[in-house]
């Protein structure tokens, strides 16, 4: 992890990757 702080504009792909992978449980 490069970034340790995540901004706004990258909400929508951790948020779509964290779902992606709920999903798949």
């Amino acid at each position: 992890m490069e970034k340790s702080i995540l901004t706004f504009n990258d909400l929508p792909e951790v948020v779509a990757q964290l779902r992606d992978e709920v999903m798949s449980l």
